[in-house]
């Protein structure tokens, strides 16, 4: 199953009831196809960039879900033919999230390299820290015994 995150618009005149529908077929329909739905979210009313379909404003809603490409298919078709979504989006969040793996297993790895770094550098300066003690010491003994 590949991961989806779906971005849709809703006519600003939408009632909530009409909303509610709205979410509940596309959930059903995920569902219905096999599909999860992981997350969903609304937005509120928000003011848009630029118009879109003469609206200046519209309902925001995010649906991550976990499927196929027919699913994704089905409901770009469904929400084209419903009049109340002026706009929507499919992305699939795959790549995405093999990125941010990839990018988090490298700050780790960083980190592990600056701290083994650090460490040497203590070490060091621990080495010399002896070292001129050791040295000094010697010296001193020295001075005694002429």
């Amino acid at each position: 199953m590949h991961k989806y995150e779906l971005v849709y618009l809703l006519n600003p005149n939408t009632s909530e009831e009409k909303q509610k529908e709205i979410v509940d077929r596309l959930k059903g329909y995920i569902e219905q196809m096999g599909g999860i739905v992981d997350r969903f979210e609304l937005w509120e009313k928000r003011r848009l960039a630029y118009p879109i379909k003469k609206f200046n404003e519209a309902f925001y809603y995010i649906l991550n879900f976990q499927g196929y490409g027919k699913i994704v298919e089905e409901l770009e078709r469904r929400l084209r033919v419903t009049d109340e979504v002026i706009r929507f989006l499919t992305i699939n969040r795959d790549r995405e999230l093999k990125v941010l793996e990839k990018m988090k297993a490298y700050r780790k790895k960083k980190a592990e390299i600056i701290e083994r770094k650090k460490m040497q550098r203590e070490e060091k300066r621990e080495f010399q820290r002896s070292t001129n003690e050791a040295n000094r010491t010697n010296e001193e003994e020295v001075k005694n015994n002429e």
